[in-house]
């Protein structure tokens, strides 16, 4: 791990309401953080990113510690997008921490939550060959999910397009947190990623560190 001094953190806690407990000046308090890491409703943020642990975070000037993303090694992965999902394929990346689609391929995995208005979607996004649409979301209790999806990039309009346009193919990897909550709340059942390649470009999408917290 590279040191954490020679970077700009900004380091401070808050409370499961949001609101800001205590902040520190330098990276030298992570050793005094690390004793009450263990606090139950408390998170570390840094400049902006957040991570239950207190040694790992994403720095916003791209440099990237990894995190407690989903594990999708231990989930099923399966086609979705009413019958969208053709002709492409998926893989997991950095001990399953990483799903890159491929191709033409939309795909979903069990996920039972409940979104609320401070419900925040966390992940990193890359993509190096530009289809029609790159997209994350979830999925309620029906197939279509473009109500509930936010597009990242791509020409065709789909989703919630808050996000479109946010990303320029060849800046690598970028971090985003989304306030889901913010756009819709209540019960999902699936996350849904999509990677839409109707012209076989060759199109991939690529996410890492995937939470949902508040």
């Amino acid at each position: 791990m590279a040191a954490l001094s020679d970077k700009p953190w900004r380091l401070f806690w808050r409370d499961r309401r949001g609101s800001t407990v205590s902040e520190y000046a330098s990276a030298s308090a992570m050793l005094v953080l690390g004793c009450v890491a263990g606090l139950q409703g408390m998170k570390v943020f840094m400049e902006g990113a957040v991570s239950s642990r207190v040694a790992e975070a994403v720095l916003t000037d791209g440099y990237e510690y990894p995190l407690d993303g989903l594990d999708f090694t231990a989930r099923s992965i399966n086609p979705s997008g009413n019958g969208q999902d053709h002709g492409g394929a998926y893989r997991l990346l950095d001990s399953g921490r990483t799903i890159e689609l491929l191709g033409n391929a939309w795909k979903a995995t069990a996920f039972d939550y409940v979104i609320g208005p401070d419900t925040l979607l966390s992940f990193n996004f890359r993509t190096d060959v530009a289809g029609e649409i790159h997209a994350i979301g979830f999925q309620k209790s029906t197939e279509d999910f473009s109500a509930t999806t936010f597009k990242i990039h791509g020409p065709e309009a789909y989703g919630i397009e808050t996000y479109a346009g946010t990303y320029t193919v060849g800046e690598g990897l970028k971090h985003y947190e989304i306030p889901v909550g913010k756009h819709f709340s209540g019960s999902v059942n699936k996350i849904i990623f999509v990677m839409d390649d109707d012209a076989l470009v060759g199109a991939n999408s690529l996410f890492s560190n995937v939470q949902v917290r508040y």
